[in-house]
């Protein structure tokens, strides 16, 4: 999933009432409506956290049309 591809999500999420969204990694998680991988790579946990909170931040850049680089 692209970073815009990520940004539409969230967005369409949000203004269609959806308000809880929980991300687990490093476990096997139960069933839930959506899973997203973040890379087929094994990354240990600081960096999966590092990349995850990365894409989040660049997808609300986008969401409020601020700049951000690739």
């Amino acid at each position: 999933m692209s970073s815009e591809e990520l940004a539409f999500t969230i967005d369409h999420k949000a203004s269609s009432g959806v308000s809880d969204i929980s991300i687990v990694t490093g476990a096997t998680p139960p069933t839930y409506n959506e899973i997203l991988t973040l890379s087929q790579m094994e990354m240990d946990f600081g960096l999966q956290t590092a990349v995850l909170f990365e894409q989040i931040y660049r997808a609300y850049r986008i969401i409020n049309n601020h700049p951000y680089h690739k």
